[in-house]
């Protein structure tokens, strides 16, 4: 299995796709975050947010999506798991979210869009490219 971003997912992150799938405030309101999935790392000026497996599957699906929102079902395809009977994505991604808080001074990684599924409240971009 492929370890690293560039062989998991079929397209590169450009400037352009974060332009287009980040809200103009976003770009000015925060710095960007650095996903490394062999550290397994986000990192932001001297932040460090440790990951588990899981958890660099889940960012890198959501930061590496085509579009901004990712239903519930397919991150849960993307995790290797069955979207009938696996019951543990809400669970990851609130001890997720706790995680980023704590080292983040409170802020928000991922929020819930009704009846669409997760997206990323912050800029996060790989820290290949």
């Amino acid at each position: 299995m492929p370890t690293d971003l560039g062989s998991r997912y079929s397209f590169v992150l450009t400037q352009d796709f974060v332009n287009q799938h980040t809200p103009p405030d976003t770009h000015h309101a925060r710095g960007v975050w650095w996903f490394n999935d062999i550290d397994r790392t986000l990192t932001q000026n001297g932040i460090h947010v440790a990951l588990t497996r899981m958890e660099c599957t889940v960012i890198g699906l959501l930061a590496f999506s085509h579009d901004r929102v990712m239903s519930k079902e397919a991150l849960i395809v993307g995790l290797g798991k069955d979207p009938q009977g696996y019951n543990g994505l809400e669970m990851s991604l609130s001890r997720l979210q706790s995680k980023f808080a704590a080292c983040s001074s409170g802020e928000r990684l991922i929020r819930s869009v009704r009846n669409r599924g997760y997206c990323l409240t912050q800029v996060v971009r790989s820290a290949y490219c």
